[in-house]
């Protein structure tokens, strides 16, 4: 990006990274009894009498199992009851969990250019088809991922982290939430996961649309929060969301073309300043960060591993 700059890498030594998996790790615990009756109430109002989540689901069923083989609809994972499952954690298990992971399996197969023939044993080499595979995808991310109180602290400790950054009155002069090594950074990169893109979505109750883009959280996907200063010193956070389109994707690997991401604006609540009347004052964010931050969490690893590139 710059080449008379050095790069700074910050990694977790050993196995799974808290700032990523807040919840997981328990930088951040959730009330489980509180989750558990999210997920139920969350389950019951997203599935009851939709149409659309019954007919893809049997749609999904006709590809994975197919009534012609009447052994294995009858052990079809996807003909499992939704049900919420305490594990020290809180998931959900059955049809709607097995589609989540599906429909992202035929989008990768799908972006990566696979022969049709090979994309969902050759019955989901269409935008048709995927857009309905992947309808089921993102359902389960708004169950299980984007519920506000779930949300909040799985995304904590990265939003405290993104709103000490900018909220650095001197690039120089690093907030004491701030590890040291980001002390002299003007653009910080957190490379995570789809998981906390939807995280972040629901505690910060995001609104963006993905055109062309059925998946909500696609591969390559990025959410920038953008620093802005006028003339006169007047702060702004503007979010844009970077994403390619699903036929380029696809393009770009059997064409060996490079497609320019599509870029989008993304809007906060209560954010209706600037130019484009969708930015948000550093203080409008600052607040919108304290009113969905949970109290208590861990901001950053003590043991992170940190290296320069060159």
């Amino acid at each position: 990006f710059r080449p008379i700059q050095h790069v700074t890498v910050g990694h977790v030594l050993h196995g799974k990274d808290p700032l990523f998996h807040a919840v997981k790790m328990h930088a951040c615990s959730v009330n489980e009894s509180i989750t558990e009756k999210h997920y139920q109430q969350s389950l019951s109002h997203q599935l009851c009498n939709n149409y659309k989540y019954v007919l893809y689901l049997d749609e999904m069923k006709n590809i994975l199992c197919p009534e012609s083989n009447k052994k294995v609809a009858a052990v079809c994972a996807l003909n499992s009851p939704n049900e919420v499952v305490m594990k020290n954690n809180v998931n959900i298990n059955g049809a709607l969990h097995i589609a989540n992971a599906v429909g992202e399996s035929f989008l990768m197969e799908y972006a990566d250019g696979k022969p049709c023939s090979q994309v969902g044993w050759g019955k989901v080499c269409s935008l048709k088809v995927m857009s309905h595979m992947l309808y089921l995808r993102n359902m389960y991310a708004r169950i299980a991922r984007e519920d506000h109180y779930y949300a909040r602290h799985g995304a904590t400790p990265v939003m405290r982290l993104i709103v000490s950054f900018l909220g650095s009155t001197n690039r120089y002069q690093v907030p004491t939430q701030v590890p040291s090594s980001l002390s002299h950074a003007n653009m910080l990169i957190l490379i995570g996961h789809d998981v906390n893109i939807s995280e972040i979505s629901g505690m910060l109750h995001l609104r963006y649309q993905l055109i062309a883009q059925p998946d909500r959280t696609p591969p390559d996907m990025a959410i920038a929060f953008e620093l802005l200063q006028t003339g006169n010193g007047q702060k702004y956070i503007g979010l844009r969301i970077f994403y390619f389109k699903l036929e380029e994707m696809r393009n770009a690997v059997l064409q060996k073309h490079y497609y320019k991401p599509v870029v989008t604006a993304g809007l906060m609540p209560g954010c209706h300043e600037g130019p484009g009347h969708d930015l948000c004052t550093l203080a409008q964010f600052q607040q919108l960060i304290h009113d969905n931050a949970v109290a208590g969490c861990k901001l950053m690893p003590d043991w992170l591993a940190v290296g320069n590139v060159h």
